[in-house]
């Protein structure tokens, strides 16, 4: 029984897998996030600025989006590193039933459809040409140039199948973040991140 004489909701299981399972993706996510910057921080940035390391040459067609992208590595892997982290505290903060970690989750989630949706639709606008006419670096032998070029062709129809994969995984990830948001909304999990006294209140028994 609370302070206020109303014993506390019962913590479903569904809440508790749904924040372990975010804080360990989280925690993961965080760790390689931070691994890579490190390494773009320590290691790539420092060739390039030496000039050891190119920039890799990129193909013309390549949608001015991806070239972005590219050029500013270091930095979507510090904003990965942060959100990541982010999501860790609202995972464990949902764990002990924060009503602001919910929130926060939530919002991670929806977050999460528009990354998938967004990176699908990415994948589909790199022209197969891309993949199959990727510039080589200079003076390159004309064989290893045959050579690569005719497995980068055996690459299409593999690389197809990685685009429609990604359209049945954007689907299977939407419809089940979805699904868990709308758990997450339901009234009687609400009712687990709410104080004694809103709950008293709501009832019509506020003190």
């Amino acid at each position: 029984m609370s302070a206020l004489g109303m014993p506390p909701p019962s913590r479903s299981t569904f809440v508790t897998v749904v924040a372990w399972i975010f804080i360990g993706i989280a925690s993961f996510t965080s760790i390689f996030a931070l691994m890579e910057s490190v390494v773009m921080q320590m290691v790539v940035l420092p060739l390039r600025q030496q000039n050891a390391f190119p920039t890799p040459l990129l193909p013309a067609n390549m949608p001015v989006l991806s070239t972005w992208l590219f050029a500013h590595a270091l930095w979507i892997c510090s904003i990965a590193f942060f959100l990541a982290l982010a999501m860790l505290i609202a995972a464990i903060g949902v764990l002990f039933r924060k009503e602001w970690a919910r929130r926060l989750l939530i919002g991670f989630m929806v977050l999460g459809i528009l990354y998938k949706c967004a990176a699908t639709i990415m994948q589909w606008m790199v022209p197969l040409s891309t993949y199959t006419n990727f510039p080589l670096p200079p003076h390159t032998p004309p064989e290893t140039m045959a050579t690569m070029q005719s497995f980068m062709s055996m690459m299409q129809p593999f690389i197809i199948a990685m685009r429609i994969f990604s359209i049945i995984s954007a689907i299977v990830v939407s419809v089940l973040l979805g699904w868990i948001i709308h758990r997450l909304s339901s009234t009687r999990i609400r009712a687990e991140f709410q104080p004694a006294a809103f709950r008293l209140e709501a009832q019509g028994h506020a003190p």
